[in-house]
């Protein structure tokens, strides 16, 4: 999906970083599990789907940025934003645990 994203490199840039940090969280979390390391597994795991949920925080964005006039703007902002603003809500939560 992120090479044929629209809006661009921006948006390509974007999904890419999205697809890497997914599969890299993916494996982090397996690799605690394998240990043992079942905290760690957990936090990766929440990590991981954050970014999993990116899809549907997408939509939801592209809903409230629709008003936008300018579209490649608006996909642009929607693409990096969907999975910036997950991570971050995890993040926060995972220090307060």
């Amino acid at each position: 999906m992120a090479w044929h994203a629209f809006g661009g490199f921006i948006s390509t840039l974007g999904l890419s970083i999205l697809a890497t940090l997914w599969w890299s969280f993916t494996l982090l979390a397996v690799i605690y599990a394998r240990v043992g390391n079942i905290a760690a597994h957990r936090q990766w795991m929440l990590r991981s789907f954050a970014l999993t949920y990116a899809a549907v925080t997408l939509r939801l964005m592209a809903l409230a940025l629709s008003l936008y006039p300018d579209e490649v703007t608006q996909s642009q902002v929607v693409y990096w934003l969907s999975w910036i603003l997950n991570l971050a809500l995890v993040q926060m939560w995972i220090r307060k645990l």
